[in-house]
């Protein structure tokens, strides 16, 4: 009797191991911090990956996600990657910077990269493929995804009509977002001035025609109050604006074959929601800008304005502040 006992216990130990129930000791709850608000391309493409990822798993992986940097301001973010202090990362490549100066500085140089088709084929070359290693390697980042686009890189509200680079000259500038001085060196390229002001002061500057025209980050600053005094919002991709999520090296290792493959695959399609999502957001707000008023929206071609700074690129590279293999992969990427 006693021997029957021990084999029925044996039994149920076994079956409870194989069990679901029994699975659910493997689960794991990756946390996700994304500096974006609800409600934006960046929330609706998370919940995507996140749904496909506990799907995919059959939930032996959830994704906890904390927006409006619930868990760190960006800066922050990428040092807790680096130490294994956070499981997942997710928003604007420029945040990396500090670990890939020379590719995301390229990036950030004004029309080097001339618009979206251009910055596919850059974040596609094998100067990003060592870019990635390298952040792989010595900082423990893996990315999942980036090459998701939010378009427009910037909105430029101006007091005259604007349709290529001639049109600039004279032209008084001013950004919500402090250029760098490579970039206003580029700007004076060709033919605008930039003034750097305060962002409180930019409305008073445009209203009393010390400025003519601001440089905003979206289009949500860009049809905010100076919008009024400025009747023409240009779309302008000078600057490609990446979206991308990253996991940390140590975390991604603990996860089975299965797992590590629906990460990739949730993180790939979520791309494709974001950038869906941030334009369909994009066409909705620009109609209620221009709906009743004398506004009016156009989007700039950046690539005639690459064309006008070739010189500059390469005067760039002579004076130290632009990387040769990045001049020479945003060239191939801009034919």
């Amino acid at each position: 009797m006693g021997r029957l006992i021990r084999t029925m216990a044996i039994m149920v130990a076994v079956l409870f191991l194989v069990s679901p129930a029994g699975a659910a000791g493997n689960h794991r709850t990756l946390h996700l911090n994304e500096a974006a608000s609800a409600g934006g391309p960046e929330d609706v493409a998370l919940r995507y990956f996140k749904r496909q990822v506990e799907q995919s798993t059959h939930g032996s992986v959830t994704i906890d996600i904390h927006l409006d940097g619930g868990l760190g301001n960006p800066q922050t973010s990428v040092q807790d990657m680096m130490f294994g202090d956070l499981d997942l990362y997710s928003g604007n490549l420029a945040d990396f910077l500090p670990l890939m100066i020379d590719e995301v500085s390229g990036l950030q140089t004004p029309f080097l990269i001339p618009g979206p088709a251009a910055a596919r084929l850059y974040l596609a070359s094998p100067l990003l493929d060592e870019a990635r290693d390298k952040v792989l390697h010595s900082r423990h980042i893996r990315f999942l995804e980036m090459t998701a686009m939010r378009k427009p890189s910037h909105i430029l509200v101006a007091n005259r009509a604007i349709s290529g680079p001639g049109d600039l000259a004279g032209l008084r500038i001013a950004s919500q977002l402090p250029l760098t001085k490579d970039a206003a060196r580029l700007w004076q390229v060709l033919g605008a001035t930039y003034r750097p002001l305060a962002p409180a002061a930019l409305r008073d500057a445009l209203a009393a025609k010390k400025i003519d025209a601001i440089l905003y980050p979206d289009i949500d600053a860009g049809r905010g109050p100076a919008a009024g005094l400025a009747p023409n919002l240009l779309e302008i991709d000078d600057c490609p604006s990446i979206w991308q999520i990253s996991i940390n090296e140590a975390v991604w290792q603990k996860l089975s074959a299965a797992e590590k493959s629906a990460l990739a695959d949730g993180a790939a399609a979520s791309a494709g929601i974001f950038e869906v999502e941030a334009d369909r957001q994009l066409q909705k707000k620009v109609a209620l800008a221009t709906a009743g008023k004398q506004r009016t929206y156009q989007k700039l071609e950046p690539a005639a304005f690459r064309a006008r700074l070739g010189s500059s690129y390469r005067l760039f590279v002579d004076d130290g502040a632009l990387n040769p293999e990045v001049l020479e992969t945003a060239d191939k990427a801009a034919r």
